[in-house]
Order: C-alpha cells, then structure tokens, then sequence
C-alpha cells in the first residue's frame, strides 16, 4: 500500500473555508427565518384573539342592550299591573254594591222586569275620562324613563368608542429581503 498524502492543496482548504462559511451563512438564515415564522405566528393568534375579544365585546353590548328593552317591557307590565291593582278593588267594590243603574222585578202580572235608570250616562261620563287620564299620566312617565335611558344609551356608546382598540391593517414591507412581505401596522379607529 501505498502512503497517502494528508496534506491539503491550497484550493481545497480554500473550497472547505468557503463551505465552511457558507454553512454558517446558511445556518443563520435558517435561525433568522425560523424566528421571523415564530413571530408571524405569535402575530396572527394575537390578532385572532384581539378579534374573538372585540367579538366579545359586540356580544356584550348587544345582549346588554336585550337586557335594558326587557326591563323597559317589564317596567311597562309592572304599571300596568300596578295601575289595575289600584282601581280593580274599588271598581269591584263598587260595582258590586251600586248595581243602581238596572233594577229587577216583577211587574203586576209576574213577569219578571228590568228597568234602565236615566242616570245610566253617569259611568260613561265618568269612565271614560278617568281611563284616558291614567293612560295619559302613564304614557308620559313611560316618555320619560325612555328619555332617561336614551341619554344613557348615548353617554355609554360615546364612552365606547372612545375606548374602542386601534385596527390592524397589513401593509407592504418594504424591505430587501422580500417585497412580497406582509406585516400588520396599526391604524387608527374611525371616529
């Protein structure tokens, strides 16, 4: 067997540095471009989660504004039922002890009568009237608490938006590496 000659031309340690270099070179952008997806990656659930939140958020409002109309119905129920339970003893109180109006008998030959007062246009005169006044009087207390909440409708919806987190919006990077590059920036919130 022959010796073989472990020595390296000048051009092959030149060729093994230039790889050698090169790897390095290699190895760095592969790092640079793993981090750079990492990021992209910790951007876009970032952005996920800042849209599921304003989503969140959406949902709150609307199911708070469900919350105020049912109360407002159910206030509108409450005087309703409020409203009867004041006159719905005394009209039956009264109704049940001054049935004046129809009076019942018999007349000379045993038929049975029933004779109308001429004061029957009494209850008209007076019921009439005093339904339209209690109506009245509740439309106008219920023209108030609707005025009342529109005013703090209007007050937390300004609120709202002033507070409203700035939109994201991808752009063109201009870079050299790779014009083709998308990165978020932030943009302002319409007002």
């Amino acid at each position: 067997m022959t010796p073989v000659d472990l020595r390296l031309s000048d051009s092959a340690i030149e060729t093994l540095a230039y790889f050698k270099a090169r790897t390095r070179i290699s190895r760095r952008w592969a790092e640079n471009y793993n981090e750079r997806t990492r990021l992209i990656m910790n951007l876009f659930f970032s952005i996920g989660s800042q849209v599921d939140s304003r989503t969140n958020l959406e949902i709150a409002n609307l199911t708070s504004a469900i919350a105020r109309d049912a109360q407002r119905d159910s206030s509108s129920m409450i005087t309703i039922a409020a409203v009867t339970m004041v006159f719905l003893p005394g009209t039956f109180i009264s109704a049940l002890f001054s049935m004046v109006f129809f009076n019942t008998g018999r007349d000379e030959h045993g038929k049975a009568t029933m004779e109308v007062s001429p004061l029957i246009w009494y209850y008209p005169v007076i019921t009439i009237p005093l339904t339209i006044l209690v109506f009245g009087v509740w439309e106008i207390w219920r023209r108030q608490r609707q005025a009342k909440s529109k005013a703090f409708d209007n007050l937390t919806a300004t609120k709202d938006q002033s507070t409203a987190p700035p939109r994201l919006r991808l752009s063109t990077l201009e870079s050299n590496t790779n014009p083709r590059a998308r990165v978020p920036t932030m943009i302002s919130s319409p007002k």
